[in-house]
């Protein structure tokens, strides 16, 4: 069973669809944003975050300048790189046995599910996140380590 093949076609289905072939003016429905108002959003939700110590932000929105986006988009966007992120790095403390490192990892994961991004996931995803966690806490990392080979590519 994959990790999470829904969190992909989430953030790049549900969060990123382009609708510049819909012909018309140049009027944004309600609920949608500019890319360029996406990138101003992520500075600001990244703040909200930390991240591990030597990972950097990704520079690019993937799309076209004139394709919109979803309210929210940002906030998915984030949530995804810094569950990557973390996960990583909890991965890489347990092939090293380090244990301090695992643990923060961990604390990270477990701090995102207040974020408004996680929160509005399907019940589904949030079941399957804080069971992969939780068998991490107890040293099982092998869910853990299919959600990143499933998700998380683009970031390692």
């Amino acid at each position: 069973m994959r990790a999470n093949a829904g969190w992909a076609a989430l953030v790049t289905g549900m969060l990123l669809a382009g609708l510049t072939g819909c012909g018309g003016g140049n009027e944004i429905p309600d609920g949608w944003t500019t890319k360029d108002k996406v990138k101003k959003q992520l500075v600001k939700e990244r703040q909200k975050v930390s991240l591990p110590k030597g990972w950097h932000w990704q520079d690019q929105v993937a799309g076209g300048q004139k394709d919109i986006y979803e309210e929210g988009a940002a906030q998915a966007m984030v949530l995804d790189e810094v569950t990557c992120a973390w996960s990583l790095a909890a991965l890489k403390s347990a092939e090293k046995d380090d244990e301090r490192g695992q643990e923060k990892a961990l604390a990270e994961l477990k701090e995102l599910r207040n974020l408004p991004a996680y929160k509005r996931n399907d019940v589904s995803y949030r079941q399957l996140v804080e069971s992969t966690q939780s068998k991490a806490e107890l040293g099982d990392f092998s869910t853990m380590s299919q959600y990143v080979d499933n998700n998380c590519k683009s970031y390692s």
